[in-house]
C-alpha cells in the first residue's frame, strides 16, 4: 500500500504517526499518515511534533509551526529545541556580540532571563544550566537550587542528579 505520491525524494520513517520528506535537496517538511503535508516542504529542516508545536529551521534560524504548518513562533533562534513539559531550550540573540540560552512556553514567551551558555530539557522538574562552564540546576520558577559551580552534572534519574567535583566547594 503505497501511502505517500510518488513526488518525494526522500522519506523517511514514520514516527509517532509523521514523516519527514524532502521533494528535492535543500527543502523538508512533515506529512501524516494519510500522506497530508503537515508542514510544507519550504524548511531547511524540520523536527517531529510535540506539544503541538513543530520545530523548524530555515535560513539558519530556528522556529516553530502548529499542526496546521502555519509559524505560531517567529524563526527567530540560532538553536532551539523540542517542547517538553510546556517549554523548549532556545539560544536567543541578545545583540550583534552575544546570544544566550533560555526556555519560551508553547506562545513564544521567554519564561528565565536568557543569562546561560547552554542548557538542558527539565526533568523531574529541574534543568541543568551552563554558566560560566560551570553546570547547576534551576527549577521550574527559574530559581538557581544548585549553583553554578560544576565541572559536570548529569540530567535527573530517579529523582536524583550526579554532580562532578568543584574547585568552589
Amino acid at each position: 500500500t503505497q501511502i505517500t505520491p510518488n513526488i518525494y525524494l526522500f522519506t523517511g520513517q514514520f514516527t509517532n504517526g509523521y514523516c519527514k520528506v524532502m521533494p528535492d535537496y535543500g527543502r523538508t517538511g512533515l506529512i501524516d499518515r494519510a500522506g497530508n503535508e503537515v508542514v510544507p516542504c519550504i524548511y531547511d529542516d524540520v523536527g517531529f511534533p510535540s506539544e503541538g508545536r513543530v520545530l523548524v529551521v530555515k535560513n539558519n534560524r530556528y522556529g516553530y509551526t502548529d499542526l496546521q504548518g502555519r509559524e505560531v513562533i517567529d524563526l527567530q533562534y540560532l538553536r532551539a529545541g523540542s517542547f517538553s513539559d510546556g517549554c523548549a531550550p532556545v539560544l536567543v540573540i541578545i545583540d550583534s556580540f552575544f546570544s544566550a540560552c533560555t526556555f519560551i512556553d508553547t506562545l513564544g514567551r521567554q519564561l528565565y532571563p536568557a543569562v546561560y551558555e547552554n542548557l538542558l530539557p527539565f526533568s523531574c522538574g529541574y534543568a541543568p544550566v551552563l554558566r560560566y562552564e560551570r553546570w547547576g540546576l534551576i527549577d521550574r520558577s527559574g530559581r538557581e537550587v544548585l549553583p553554578t559551580v560544576f565541572e559536570q552534572l548529569t540530567p535527573c534519574f530517579d529523582s536524583f542528579f550526579f554532580a562532578g567535583e568543584s574547585d568552589a566547594l
